[in-house]
C-alpha cells in the first residue's frame, strides 16, 4: 500500500507535561482535525509511556486482527481505532461539557485525535489507480475516525457549524471506488453509520440507503446492527440525537415494507 504524502511520528516533549487544558482543546486539537491536517500539537511524553488496561471488545480484537492480516499498513488505523474505543469506555460516565473537567480523559482523547491526524492521507483520485489496493478503506476508516473525534470536539469547541468542514468526503470516496469488506461487515457498518450521522442532504441519503442495504443484505434488526457498531467504538453522548432519529427513520421503512425489526 502506498500513500502519498509523509506524515511526522508521534511526537514527544520533555516533562514536566504540558496539562492539555481547555483552551489547548480549542486552539490545538480544534485546529488540526478542523484543516485535516498532521497534529498541530505535541503529546507529553508522560502521555505516551504505560500500558493500557482498556480490553478491547472481541468484535474489535477480530476487526483488528483482519485488518492486520491484510496489510501490515493497517496498523496506524489498528491503533487508532483502539484508542477511540478505549476514550468512550472512559466517557460512559462523563457528559460532554464536563470532558474538559476530567484529565485523564482529556488526555487519552488528545491521543486518539493524535493518532488519527497522523494517519496518511489519500485521495479519491489515487485509489482509483489502485483499485486493487486497500487505500480506499484504509482512507475510508481514517475519514470515519475523523467523524468520530468531530462528535466531541463540537461540543468543546461551541460550533456546530465545526462538523460540516469535513462533510461529502467520506460518501464520495464510497461512491467512487468499490471496496472489499469482507470479513470486515462490522467495521463496515461503523464507516456507514459514522456517515450517516454525520452528512447532510443527498450524502446523507446515499449514507442512509447503503447503510439500511447492508443491514437487510445480512437479515440484522437494529439492535443486533448497533451490537457491531458499538464493539468497535461508539460515543453515545456525543451521538445519541441523531441516532435517535435514524432509528426512527429505520423502522419507518420497515413498516413501509411490511416488516419489524
Amino acid at each position: 500500500m502506498v500513500f502519498s504524502g509523509e506524515f511526522p511520528p508521534l511526537v514527544n516533549v520533555p516533562d514536566p507535561a504540558i496539562v492539555l487544558t481547555h483552551d489547548t482543546c480549542r486552539t490545538d486539537m480544534v485546529g488540526s482535525v478542523a484543516i485535516d491536517s498532521p497534529p498541530g500539537f505535541q503529546l507529553p511524553r508522560s502521555m505516551t509511556s504505560g500500558v493500557s488496561k482498556h480490553t478491547p471488545f472481541t468484535i474489535l480484537q477480530e476487526t483488528k486482527a483482519t485488518l492486520r492480516a491484510r496489510s501490515p499498513d493497517f496498523s496506524g488505523a489498528c491503533r487508532s481505532l483502539e484508542m477511540l474505543s478505549e476514550v468512550a469506555e472512559l466517557a460512559i460516565e462523563n457528559p460532554l461539557p464536563k470532558w474538559v473537567q476530567d484529565q485523564e480523559l482529556i488526555n487519552l482523547f488528545a491521543r486518539a485525535c493524535h493518532s488519527v491526524l497522523l494517519l496518511p492521507r489519500c485521495s479519491v483520485s489515487e485509489a482509483e489507480l489502485h483499485p486493487s489496493s486497500d487505500l480506499a478503506m484504509h482512507e475510508a476508516i481514517r475519514l470515519a475516525a475523523l467523524l468520530y473525534i468531530v462528535g466531541p470536539l463540537t461540543a468543546m469547541a461551541g460550533d456546530h457549524e465545526f462538523e460540516l468542514k469535513h462533510l461529502g468526503q467520506l460518501p464520495n470516496l464510497l461512491r467512487t471506488v468499490p471496496i472489499n469488506w469482507d470479513g470486515l461487515e462490522a467495521l463496515e457498518l461503523w464507516v456507514l453509520v459514522h456517515g450517516a450521522l454525520a452528512e447532510r442532504g443527498e450524502d446523507r441519503e446515499w449514507m442512509v440507503a447503503r447503510l439500511f442495504e447492508r443491514m437487510r443484505g445480512r437479515g440484522l434488526g437494529w439492535d443486533e446492527m448497533f451490537r457491531e457498531v458499538r464493539g468497535i467504538a461508539w460515543l453515545g453522548r456525543a451521538f445519541l440525537t441523531k441516532l435517535g432519529r435514524l432509528e426512527e427513520e429505520w423502522r419507518r421503512r420497515r413498516r413501509h415494507v411490511g416488516g419489524e425489526s
